[in-house]
């Protein structure tokens, strides 16, 4: 249905590799296609999945959901000053009851 006060079911945002060891992030980054050390920015259907697993958030009307997708360097590293965040990989959960709106917005940090 389309009714803007339905109660919504479904429709989670999933972060299948957040909170994972970083070999299991590596294993489950293949299996999706995800290449390791680029920006995560893509997301996969979980129909392309077969699952919408990991950490879940439910859409909350009037509700933002903001995550950094690069974080700063380990320390004693050669790593880049930002760093690609492999853990915010993400993909939208079907909604199985009701409409889910969604709209994108990035955000750039200048550097200081």
């Amino acid at each position: 249905g389309g009714d803007d006060d339905e109660p919504l079911e479904g429709g989670e945002t999933a972060f299948p590799l957040a909170g994972r060891s970083q070999a299991e992030q590596a294993r489950l980054a293949e299996a999706y296609g995800v290449a390791l050390g680029h920006s995560p920015t893509g997301s996969v259907a979980p129909a392309d999945t077969g699952a919408c697993e990991g950490l879940k958030v439910p859409p909350q009307k009037g509700s933002a959901l903001i995550f950094y997708n690069h974080r700063p360097p380990l320390p004693n590293t050669n790593e880049p000053p930002s760093v690609p965040d492999i853990s915010t990989f993400h993909q939208s959960c079907d909604v199985t009851r009701g409409t889910k709106w969604a709209a994108n917005m990035w955000f750039y940090n200048k550097k200081p």
